[in-house]
């Protein structure tokens, strides 16, 4: 029984000690300070990464990325000195990008007069500091400040920084994207780099990642600007020469449309009728061209926002008139079941007559041309709101849901039409060019097999 309560004694009497051991208050301390400093360390980093990725979302050009990056990760890791480079691999060299440096680095390079974005380093892949980062894309750390920049900045200079800064540790990262090395990233610490905890290390691994790609996306922006930059310019080029060779042409084909319009006045003698069959031919021919050079002179002044409007006072019931004497004759030739109605004593209109009558004719013709014999295309006029109404209404066969938002544009056809339709293209651009130029607005509807609607308003005077 003695022997039971010993044993039990000394159970209580060793538990005794470890509950001593565990509340001892310097070792509670020195891990509850461990464990505050980790977590510092922790949110610091998270809170950094966060900073990163906002910047990498609304940065897109790369030397501001570069800029922004590099002051953010000095200033929240408490750094003397951050830099970015990219990498040319043609001249194998690191350009620098972007440094931001803490005010003691900057002291010493001011007293040395020295600008670090304006040195290179150059042969790197045959230095033995940066062939580990740039060839075999591993990070690399010296505590020798002289293996980064000696053969650039003299020794004592370097020696200048140190002292200044206190610099103790480099660390060198390659910015990598699926094996291709765009640069490197210098983080220059006050610390030695064995001091740093496992998860600071991974953390630096972590940003360096994220920097790569964000510079990566810059890059890839820039270069797609700069493409669509050349692209731009070289359409405003071939425009100006559609713009100079239309002149050019305009005036040839108007003289020989006028000297076949004397010709069948018989201006020079009566022609037989072969001969007037013939010119009649050729007259026609002239006509097709003289609009075609017309229209490439009306696009090539809406790309180069050079559309002039020349508004004038229409009295819109003769203007209505002067279209549906065109039209009408159209689709009984094609047997288009033409239905319109064009509201009685409409107001006069300031327009330009020549865009409006262009645009509402090409309208309406297109409906004739790409509705079907026995179908039907119905044609509305009217005044609302103080603005001219039209609507062109056909059950021709539509445009396909895939074409619709690009149908306003330049040399586009639907794909249902464009092999078995004659046209160029050419006349919804222009269209939607006259209309809004003079503050309407053009708009449709359409069902692919159905039908198209077209919706036009016009102020009735444009407002200044």
């Amino acid at each position: 029984m003695s022997e039971n309560k010993k044993k039990v004694g000394s159970k209580t009497t060793i538990k005794a000690k470890s509950t001593t051991s565990a509340e001892d208050p310097e070792v509670l301390v020195e891990n509850l300070y461990k464990k505050n400093v980790e977590l510092l360390v922790k949110n610091k980093t998270l809170s950094l990464l966060s900073k990163l990725y906002e910047i990498s979302i609304l940065t897109l050009e790369p030397k501001d990325l570069a800029m922004r990056v590099t002051q953010t990760v000095q200033v929240d890791l408490s750094l003397e000195l951050v830099g970015i480079y990219t990498f040319a691999a043609t001249s194998d060299r690191l350009v620098p990008l972007a440094f931001s440096k803490s005010e003691r680095v900057n002291d010493a390079l001011r007293e040395l007069n020295l600008v670090l974005e304006n040195i290179n380093i150059p042969d790197v892949t045959k230095h033995g500091f940066f062939e580990k980062v740039i060839c075999l894309k591993k990070q690399n750390m010296t505590n020798d400040i002289n293996e980064v920049w000696g053969d650039c900045i003299s020794k004592t200079d370097l020696q200048t920084i140190v002292s200044h800064s206190n610099i103790k540790t480099s660390l060198l990262c390659p910015l990598t994207v699926q094996s291709r090395v765009l640069g490197a990233i210098m983080l220059s610490m006050n610390r030695d780099y064995e001091t740093l905890s496992s998860f600071e290390k991974e953390s630096i691994k972590s940003f360096v990642n994220m920097i790569a790609l964000a510079l990566e996306k810059a890059y890839l922006y820039k270069e797609l600007e700069d493409a669509n930059t050349q692209l731009r310019e070289l359409d405003r080029q071939k425009d100006e020469l559609l713009s100079i060779v239309s002149h050019q042409l305009a005036t040839p084909v108007s003289s020989v449309k006028w000297y076949l319009e004397m010709l069948l006045d018989g201006d020079f003698g009566e022609l037989k009728k072969e001969q007037k069959d013939h010119v009649n031919t050729a007259y026609g021919v002239t006509t097709e061209l003289t609009d075609l050079v017309s229209m490439i002179l009306d696009v090539s002044r809406i790309q180069l926002g050079k559309m002039k409007i020349e508004a004038q006072e229409l009295d819109l019931n003769a203007f209505f008139k002067e279209i549906l004497d065109i039209i009408v004759p159209k689709a009984k030739e094609k047997n288009v079941n033409f239905e319109y109605k064009v509201a009685e004593n409409l107001p006069k209109a300031i327009l330009d007559k020549r865009y409006t009558k262009m645009t509402i004719e090409n309208l309406l013709s297109n409906a004739v041309k790409y509705t079907p014999a026995n179908g039907n295309v119905k044609f509305l006029v009217e005044v609302r709101n103080n603005s001219l109404s039209c609507e062109v209404r056909d059950t021709g066969c539509g445009i396909p849901k895939a074409d619709q938002d690009k149908i306003f544009g330049k040399l586009f056809r639907a794909s249902n039409v464009r092999n078995t339709v004659d046209g160029n293209g050419f006349g919804l651009y222009i269209a939607k060019g006259a209309i809004e130029s003079q503050g309407g607005k053009i708009w449709f509807e359409s069902e692919e097999g159905k039908g198209t609607a077209f919706f036009i308003e016009l102020p009735l005077k444009k407002k200044e």
